[in-house]
């Protein structure tokens, strides 16, 4: 009788073990998401500060673009509208950051010179131009340039912004400061009853050549007109904030300096936020309040690494010397700690994909703002050399050295776009914002935009359309998918003609473009549309191997499709098709 105890003490002890190994793990996971509240905390801080320098950061791009701008009209005696639309298209700011309709040009004029000034426009092709609204004012402020020049700018071609009171209001402080002006939010004359979106306007001066402005009266005097740009608020958030790595634990509000909602991320939810901040940022003189509020599951999402990995060790070890101790359950086990790393390593393999999505994000996003600022230096530096005449047989290398500078800028753009592109689908953040297109339109601006290239490359491209072919498409997205097979024909085409044919049929608009190049390889044909596949070796042909991969998520997310038909040495013929009108499930993709 005396040996029994001992033997139940023996046979009761892997229990015992494995009992107060599973009470230290909770205990330790317990402890361990207490403490590691004040780290949630700081993180929710942090990426709070992230979102108000990320809008500070992207205005900026914005304010530095319009003071660019403003340079060419110091630079030049007389901007006309063509060299306005190149100055300005050359940023490409509109493709790359949504929510800017564009930068425009300003003009003041004295009360007699309002009749010669329409006059002058009406004969530069625009019969129905007026300045307006058409009432009798002391000095008017019409619109004279605004790029791009589409059907919603178009619709505040002439208008007299000082006639509104907050306009005006930025406009002289501008004009009294010289310095950049933001206005209050406004309704933007470019909108029309669906999809309206608050709006602001951002204004920078530009004075007489020569003149003095070293006082308020001096710069009043030397007035002559203003760079500006208008905003739809709701396109310029949503662009600053998916290109801000990923805050969708978070909700975040908008306001204008009077009060005005701009922006809100997401509905306000039903429980109450654990975290919220207040925060201010000015821009261009206006003070923009920013409320963070983290969602329920932003707690979750904090302490899930490390809660996870304290709970796994722990449950490792206690059931490892339970397993131990119990030396016939071994290979039982043996699988559950196999099973426990296996967890540990998918939770890191995890983890490391976040991080290299964020990376690629906001590196993406940090390359942008000196890109865009090298583009337009590299554009005032050809302008300049245009007026030197003193170089002599140096002036025509210079000029080739420019030019091709500004060739492998663009190349670097657009690489870093793809990447851009990439972090978005791998976020589900990739959407389309659907409006009305002419396709044959987009077709013909984008070859003419590389004529240049086309011309240097000895190419022969020829276009048959059926004009116009009109359909609901995103059309920053399409003309994205276009470039892509054009400058494919391009590079793979070997000098050979090249052609391009756009026409309706079925419901569907057909685009099809042909080279006469290398052609792809049959094994090669069916995984050209995969994320780095090449169907070349790279050292021949360089790229990133994301084009044909961006056009699949692209042409798929609007419900159509792209084929390839090829033989080597003859070229490639692609075939995109897209259904002339999306559907409700579309427009929300």
């Amino acid at each position: 009788m005396n040996a029994q105890p001992p033997s139940l003490l023996r046979r009761l002890f892997p229990s015992l073990v494995l009992a107060f190994g599973l009470l230290l793990t909770i205990l330790s996971w317990v402890v361990t998401r207490g403490s590691f509240s004040v780290r949630t905390e700081e993180r929710f801080a942090r990426m709070s500060t992230q979102i108000a320098n990320a809008v500070e950061a992207r205005m900026q791009v914005y304010i530095d673009a319009l003071v660019h701008t403003r340079a060419l009209f110091e630079v030049e005696e007389e901007v006309d509208r063509s060299q306005f639309r190149e100055f300005v298209g050359a940023m490409g700011i509109e493709r790359r950051y949504p929510g800017n309709q564009g930068i425009g040009y300003t003009v003041k004029l004295e009360p007699d010179e309002v009749s010669a000034h329409e006059r002058e426009v009406q004969g530069e092709g625009f019969p129905h131009y007026r300045v307006w609204p058409i009432t009798e004012r002391d000095q008017y402020h019409a619109i004279l340039y605004l790029e791009p020049f589409d059907w919603r700018n178009q619709r505040a071609f002439g208008y007299d912004m000082s006639t509104d009171p907050v306009r005006r209001e930025a406009m002289a402080r501008a004009r009294d400061t010289g310095r950049p002006a933001a206005s209050a939010p406004v309704v933007l004359v470019q909108e029309t009853e669906v999809q309206r979106q608050p709006g602001f306007l951002v204004y920078v001066p530009h004075y007489r050549d020569g003149a003095p402005t070293d006082t308020v009266a001096q710069r009043r005097a030397a007035i002559e007109g203003f760079v500006y740009s208008p905003f739809r608020s709701r396109d310029l958030f949503n662009g600053i904030f998916e290109a801000g790595g990923d805050l969708s634990d978070l909700r975040f509000e908008v306001y204008g300096s009077d009060g005005t909602l701009l922006y809100s991320s997401a509905p306000q939810p039903e429980e109450e936020s654990d975290f919220r901040q207040n925060l201010a940022v000015e821009v261009a003189g206006q003070q923009w309040g920013i409320l963070v509020e983290s969602l329920p599951r932003f707690r979750t999402h904090a302490e899930r690494a490390i809660s996870a990995v304290v709970l796994a060790f722990g449950l490792t070890m206690s059931f490892g010397i339970f397993g131990i101790l119990l030396h016939e359950n071994k290979q039982r086990v043996l699988e559950k700690k196999l099973l426990a790393k296996e967890q540990l390593s998918r939770l890191a393999a995890e983890e490391a994909l976040r991080v290299r999505d964020d990376f690629l994000s906001i590196a993406s996003h940090e390359l942008k703002t000196p890109l865009t600022s090298l583009t337009l230096q590299v554009h005032l530096l050809a302008r300049i050399l245009n007026k030197v005449t003193d170089l002599g047989p140096e002036k025509e290398r210079v000029d080739r050295a420019v030019s091709a500078t500004l060739r492998q800028v663009d190349r670097l753009s657009a690489q870093v776009d793809d990447l851009l592109d990439i972090t978005r689908i791998r976020g589900g953040r990739f959407r389309i914002n659907p409006e009305e297109v002419d396709l044959t339109r987009v077709v013909r601006e984008v070859v003419a935009r590389f004529e240049t290239e086309l011309e240097r490359g000895g190419y022969q491209l020829d276009i048959e359309t059926q004009s116009p072919v009109r359909g609901v498409w995103d059309r920053y997205r399409i003309e994205q998918v276009i470039v892509n097979l054009l400058t494919n024909a391009m590079k793979y085409g070997e000098s050979r003609p090249i052609t391009i044919r756009v026409w309706a049929e079925n419901g569907h608009a057909v685009v099809c473009v042909r080279d006469r190049g290398i052609g792809i390889p049959p094994d090669a044909q069916g995984h050209i549309f995969e994320r780095f596949e090449r169907s070349v070796p790279a050292e021949r042909f360089a790229g990133l191997g994301l084009g044909l991969f961006i056009v699949k998520q692209i042409v798929d997310a609007h419900k159509g499709s792209i084929a390839v038909e090829s033989e080597p040495g003859k070229g490639s013929t692609f075939t995109l098709r897209l259904p002339l009108r999306m559907t409700n499930r579309q427009e929300g993709a």
